[in-house]
């Protein structure tokens, strides 16, 4: 694939932390030579984390940080157990780029709804958290995408949070509901219409995004990014200006499955723009969203 040099790809999501780290190393050093030039991680879990940040050690500038309690790995843990993660999370979100992934996964027969209330209670916590720290969220979302929008407004529609820039810590962590809720409930709550967030909001990225066309309209009225992990026809309907590529590698991927080029080259074509021209545009959009770390 030809690039004008002058602009770098941007893997907009990625797990290369889950590979043995010598192995992540090497991925991570092919990418760069191949022109790959900057690399958000997606995060899952405490343990996830720290095995970012060693590779981010090695690659400053190159490697970006995303710390956030992944909805598959909320069933791992007892509730007890997530108030400790969210609260850990607290502390470490000024050190990282983006707050990620968290979201709702309610796919059937893959994800035990006996544990979506505290995939709920999760995500609510971790929306409050990228509003307090004002971080990009980073979102994973299946087969739950109008009740993760409707979550979304309740926490950060334009009248519901007019303290949050003053979020008190212990207040961060949302309260457990008083027993178990219906998914019938749930779901009620879902027809609440979405409208303006709040004019503080940090950018959200719907990562490897899964929705309709429908989702897709709903999310960018509320100001998403969509980002993809190949490519779709769909993307032809999503502005330029709100479009993201990724690979989603991670370990079980294909041993080339950080080459972010091809998916660039037939992206450019899908978007009817030159490779060197479309790589400018998500260049921009990475700085537009804002991803920044210590150094």
């Amino acid at each position: 694939m030809e690039m004008n040099p002058v602009y770098k790809l941007i893997d907009f999501h990625a797990h290369h932390q889950q590979l043995p780290h010598a192995e992540a190393v090497k991925v991570i050093q092919s990418a760069i030579e191949a022109g790959i030039d900057r690399i958000v991680l997606g995060g899952t879990e405490p343990a996830d984390w720290k095995a970012q940040v060693q590779l981010w050690i090695q690659f400053k500038g190159k490697v970006f940080l995303n710390f956030g309690l992944h909805p598959w790995w909320v069933e791992k843990f007892s509730r007890e157990e997530i108030d400790r993660i969210l609260k850990q999370l607290d502390q470490e979100l000024p050190l990282v780029a983006a707050l990620g992934e968290t979201g709702l996964d309610f796919y059937p027969s893959k994800r035990d709804p006996a544990r979506f209330e505290d995939q709920r209670f999760a995500y609510r916590a971790q929306l409050r958290l990228a509003l307090k720290h004002q971080k990009p969220v980073v979102l994973h979302i299946v087969s739950a995408h109008e009740e993760a929008r409707a979550i979304l407004q309740e926490e950060w529609g334009a009248s519901a949070n007019e303290n949050s820039s003053g979020v008190e810590q212990d207040a961060v962590v949302a309260e457990p509901t008083s027993g178990a809720r219906s998914d019938e409930m749930a779901r009620s709550e879902t027809s609440v219409s979405t409208g303006a967030l709040s004019p503080n909001k940090p950018p959200i990225i719907l990562h490897r995004f899964s929705g309709t066309a429908d989702d897709a309209s709903a999310w960018l009225a509320m100001g998403a990014y969509l980002s993809f992990h190949e490519p779709k026809k769909i993307m032809k309907t999503i502005p330029i200006e709100r479009l993201l590529l990724e690979t989603d590698s991670h370990t079980g991927v294909h041993p080339n499955g950080w080459d972010l080029r091809p998916h660039y080259q037939k992206s450019a074509e899908i978007m009817g723009l030159a490779p060197d021209v479309f790589a400018q545009k998500l260049a921009e959009n990475f700085n537009e969203i804002g991803y920044s770390q210590p150094q």
